[in-house]
């Protein structure tokens, strides 16, 4: 559950229960990813794949950049060969930086925290 300082100070789009902890997407990060990821807003059904990423990864990474962010990866389902990339900031209780398509799981990544097994063929 989002803590209520978080809930007073953002306007909570949704939050779900991940592998890490609960994660929550706001409008202002919502309003970013549209804007600066201009292919998550033609992409159909991109918030919808935002939150199947948090709620069931594929692979969870520590930021090789930032210390206190996770970054969660989903395979796509519409692009073979690509990921759904959303990043959180663990020390806002889990919220949603921004998120995106790419090609790997390598960029701007350290240490694997989470592997879902059951995804993997």
């Amino acid at each position: 559950m989002v803590s209520e300082n978080n809930s007073s100070k953002y306007d909570i789009r949704w939050e779900e229960e991940g592998p890490l902890g609960n994660v929550f997407l706001d409008e202002e990060k919502w309003t970013h990813i549209q804007e600066e990821h201009k292919v998550m807003k033609d992409y159909d059904n991109s918030e919808e794949s935002i939150r199947e990423t948090i709620k069931d990864p594929d692979l969870i990474k520590n930021s090789s950049i930032w210390e206190d962010r996770d970054i969660y990866f989903g395979k796509d389902k519409l692009v073979d060969g690509l990921f759904i990339k959303v990043v959180v900031d663990t020390n806002e209780n889990g919220r949603i930086i921004t998120g995106f398509l790419q090609d790997n799981t390598m960029q701007g990544t350290g240490a694997v925290k989470y592997v879902n097994y059951k995804n993997t063929p």
